[in-house]
């Protein structure tokens, strides 16, 4: 008995804190892993013109979300971005890391300097099974941290060729993962994870839609992992432009496009 004792205990002291969270329930999974998002917000004359989302990599305060989501921004200095966490503080000090447009894979890399997240996503490049519950927490317009639910129906290693369609146009096919969530445009940027241990899954973009269908797509896992790996270590550029608590940074960069 003694001894079964002792060995419960080692095995208790023996799991990181990460491993401790995925023993709980859905609700708890999706309050940690809100804590992990952000909401992005494209501002322009004090209005409310783009709204995405968000999330933390890691613990050294990396960030991603889709280029479409920050794309005004990088093109009209007017615009200004606004980058907030679940309890409403609004980042800054972040730099730009890497930003690629739609035609490559509608992907941007950010880092908060200084900044140490309380919860993050770890980039991994993990099989996703189809059939699997899955969670997303977006920002539909009036309705900011929303909650949304779905499963995994494919993985397409090359989806534009196989329904015929082309939004990237590179000739390099990105893995999209494909599921019955609905998303709304604030969600874009959004992390997509399993509901059961919160594992990052891929990043909610614009969907593809047919004259039959609409597929509602996250850019997979690997991909992001893939993506993160290349470029994190450069230095990038200074995000000035930022809406900080309530005071209008100087616009120094974004005066052009930055993509691959």
């Amino acid at each position: 008995m003694y001894k079964l004792i002792a060995l419960l205990i080692f095995a208790s002291t023996c799991l990181n804190a990460q491993e401790i969270r995925l023993l709980k329930s859905e609700k708890d999974v999706i309050k940690l892993r809100m804590k992990a998002g952000l909401r992005i917000t494209e501002l322009k004359n004090k209005k409310k013109i783009n709204l995405g989302s968000g999330f933390f990599v890691g613990d050294e305060g990396y960030f991603l979300t889709n280029h479409h989501v920050v794309k005004n921004a990088l093109s009209d200095k007017k615009v200004l971005l606004e980058v907030q966490t679940r309890n409403g503080k609004r980042l800054s000090d972040i730099r730009m890391i890497k930003c690629s447009d739609e035609r490559k894979i509608d992907l941007c890399i950010f880092r908060v300097n200084g900044f140490k997240p309380k919860s993050y996503f770890v980039l991994n490049e993990n099989s996703i099974s189809i059939g699997q519950r899955n969670i997303l927490i977006g920002h539909c317009h009036l309705f900011p941290w929303k909650i949304k639910s779905g499963k995994t129906l494919k993985v397409w290693k090359d989806i534009e060729s196989k329904i015929g369609l082309s939004k990237l146009g590179t000739g390099s096919p990105v893995e999209m993962v494909e599921g019955s969530f609905k998303p709304c445009p604030g969600d874009s940027g959004a992390a997509l994870f399993s509901s059961n241990k919160g594992i990052l899954l891929g990043m909610i973009t614009e969907g593809y839609k047919t004259s039959s269908k609409t597929y509602q797509v996250a850019i997979s896992n690997k991909e992001l992992f893939k993506y993160y790996k290349k470029y994190h270590k450069e230095l990038g550029e200074s995000v000035t432009n930022l809406k900080t608590g309530g005071a209008q940074g100087k616009r120094e960069i974004f005066d052009k496009v930055f993509g691959e």
